[in-house]
């Protein structure tokens, strides 16, 4: 169950580990050099029983993304090479999802590569069965306005403007995040801002919302959505650099003092129970966000140490159902390098 004993004192900082003073970086994992990786992300495709690392890279206008196609021996494989970026999103429903550099083409990745065309910008993209009717619908944000459209049965067809519906208006939206946070069993839509506004919009009748901002940041990152508490309900955990968590039980958000180069949730200890993992400000250290399930106040405790990294991700990628995590160094550089650290190496 989720009690924040610091809930008092949000502002002023919960208690955490010290950080690691002068400690050398741990030897690397598993590396894998690309020239100029741009990103990366983790899921499992259709027809697949473990999650898959996805990268993406771009030098001098050729771009590409791939896959690590082994479960026991981490390996990248190149997919395909676009003549155009992609911002990589997530991988959901069992397929990848990335916007194409002209923010109008969602380009898709799982059974083929079906690339959909939409009639305004594109800052992000969630399928989600949004009215309950069995089909999914791409929720977008882009041109200040949330919407809601059917995925097209031939996912390589446009979706026109006159097949969506505006749920969110008024605000220059960037990151959506759906689950019932409410407990109506309507969805609901956590949302950052491009000017640093953490914000829920609760579904009060189908397609009708009321909005209230929750807190502010600095460059809030995507969110995620997982049960970090245990209640069997999902939250919102995100960084913005501070790291907050929205809990569904308590409808309250709580920003921790900790700062966050780049998230993810994950179980790195076997535990079964998600948690914040998250790479430090500084980028030398992987740490981890306990005590979320308990009365006591929340800490942060750390995983790895590690050269100047850029970004993380968490994957299962040998099926043994801990999360391991991958680092981009260098990120961008004709010398940037992915390095994975497998959850038996944890403390």
């Amino acid at each position: 169950m989720l009690r924040f004993a610091c809930a008092a004192v949000l502002l002023s900082g919960c208690s955490q580990d010290p950080p690691e003073a002068e400690l050398e970086p741990e030897p690397t994992g598993e590396r894998f050099a690309r020239e100029c990786l741009t990103g990366a992300v983790a899921g499992e495709l259709i027809s697949l029983n473990w999650e898959e690392l996805f990268v993406t890279w771009g030098c001098g206008g050729t771009w590409g993304e791939g896959a690590s196609w082994e479960r026991s021996l981490f390996g990248l494989t190149g997919c395909c090479d676009f003549p155009f970026a992609v911002e990589l999103l997530r991988v959901q429903d069992g397929w990848g999802m990335a916007i194409h550099d002209d923010r109008r083409t969602l380009v898709q990745f799982g059974a083929g590569f079906p690339q959909t065309r939409f009639e305004h910008t594109l800052d992000d993209v969630v399928r989600f069965d949004f009215d309950g009717n069995g089909t999914r619908d791409y929720i977008t944000s882009g041109d200040g306005i949330v919407r809601r459209g059917v995925v097209p049965a031939y996912m390589y067809d446009a979706v026109a403007a006159s097949d969506e519906t505006t749920l969110l208006t008024g605000k220059p939206y960037r990151y959506l995040t759906i689950a019932d946070l409410g407990g109506s069993a309507l969805p609901d839509i956590f949302f950052t801002t491009k000017s640093g506004e953490l914000g829920l919009a609760v579904q009060t009748s189908p397609d009708q919302f009321t909005e209230r901002t929750l807190g502010h940041g600095e460059n809030p990152q995507r969110p995620y959505v997982a049960d970090v508490d245990g209640d069997g309900r999902d939250d919102i955990v995100g960084a913005s650099p501070e790291i907050f968590v929205y809990s569904s039980k308590t409808q309250t958000l709580v920003q921790l003092p900790d700062k966050a180069r780049a998230i993810a949730v994950g179980d790195v200890d076997g535990d079964g129970l998600y948690e914040p993992v998250f790479l430090t400000e500084n980028g030398l250290q992987v740490r981890r966000i306990v005590g979320l399930d308990t009365a006591d106040t929340p800490v942060s405790k750390v995983v790895l140490n590690t050269t100047e990294a850029q970004t993380l991700t968490l994957a299962d990628v040998d099926g043994d159902l801990w999360s391991d995590v991958a680092l981009i160094h260098e990120l961008g550089q004709a010398t940037s390098w992915l390095e994975l650290r497998r959850s038996p190496s944890f403390p």
